[in-house]
């Protein structure tokens, strides 16, 4: 008997770790028998705690042997014994700690999900960063839609989910190019406007302005009888503009290039004069051709006059002319 308390003589089978798995049913198949000292009273910490199993470790010849299937079982895998082919079968892939690792990762991504989808919607009940945004896009649309960086711009936004309302100012006042509103185009106006509204329909995607109607207005910072409005569908003018002139050089200005936009050569030049009144506005467009060896096309002059007609249009919504009936003439030469 050895001095040692816990130390064992014992002739036991070996082979390598696997009789400490499939037990006593396997030894009839192995015929190498050796005589060896072992020890037990071992004991196997996982991640700090005791491993309580029926099959206790052993030291045998200086080394700790452990049964294969303690291991596996606490790492996931199973453990099965093959007796027909003599094997140990091991399954799986993973330990339980890494399962319980990916679901804690996947459990964390989900809450991430979550704070971000919640941190697009809402923005703290206001439009504040929304409207921070729609002035870093426009800071430079004096420039950008009317040539004139001269022009000073200020946009803010009110409303709730339900309406969401622009309000734009310009000022004029270091302008070389605008007295004020009233000398800026209409198509140029509803062209700054309309991205206006696309800028702001994208940045209120899903958040919780989604469904909000919008509308706006556009004012004159230096004189707010001059204003448009926008109701959502469309543009009403305010610009103060009573003079068929100024409705004339409007409409001469959007043509200065008809000749090559519409015949194909800029040797053919083209003239709009008007007159009229509230009730009634005349149109004249003359057509000259004498110096381009192009004899303009009917189809042609046709699309200029519709064009010019609804240039026409749309210069005098929002003044006293809006209900005037349009007619004309052209002539060519």
């Amino acid at each position: 008997m050895k001095k040692v308390k816990t130390k064992l003589s014992i002739i036991v089978v070996l082979v390598f770790v696997f009789t400490m798995v499939i037990g006593a049913t396997a030894f009839g198949a192995w015929t190498s028998v050796q005589k060896v000292d072992a020890y037990s009273g071992v004991k196997v910490y996982f991640n700090g705690q005791e491993v309580i199993n029926p099959d206790q470790p052993l030291i045998i010849n200086d080394r700790t042997y452990v049964p294969l299937r303690m291991i596996m079982e606490l790492v996931g895998s199973g453990v099965t014994w093959d007796a027909a082919n003599y094997r140990v079968m091991l399954t799986g892939a993973g330990s339980k700690e890494l399962a319980a690792k990916d679901k804690e990762i996947a459990e964390l991504k989900s809450k991430i999900a979550e704070l971000e989808k919640n941190t697009s919607k809402g923005k703290g009940g206001d439009l504040d960063e929304i409207e921070a945004d729609l002035l870093d896009i426009f800071e430079d649309a004096g420039d950008e839609y009317f040539d004139d960086n001269r022009i000073k711009v200020a946009l803010t936004l009110t409303g709730d989910e339900d309406d969401i309302a622009y309000s734009i100012k310009l000022d004029f006042k270091s302008s070389r190019s605008y007295d004020d509103l009233s000398d800026v185009s209409k198509k140029d106006i509803e062209s700054f406007l309309d991205d206006v509204e696309e800028e702001l329909t994208d940045a209120i995607d899903r958040t919780d302005y989604e469904d909000a109607d919008i509308t706006g207005k556009l004012t004159d910072k230096n004189n707010s009888k001059l204003y448009v409005k926008y109701n959502g569908k469309s543009y009403s003018y305010n610009l103060g503009t009573d003079d068929l002139g100024d409705i004339e050089d409007e409409v001469k200005a959007a043509f200065r290039s008809a000749g090559s936009r519409y015949f194909g050569d800029s040797l053919i030049s083209v003239s709009i004069s008007l007159d009229g009144d509230e009730d009634d506005i005349s149109y004249r467009i003359d057509i000259n051709a004498s110096r381009s060896d192009i004899e303009p096309d009917q189809d042609d002059i046709d699309w200029l006059e519709d064009d010019v007609i609804d240039a026409i249009k749309a210069e005098i919504r929002g003044t006293d002319f809006s209900g005037a009936d349009i007619k004309g003439r052209v002539y060519l030469k």
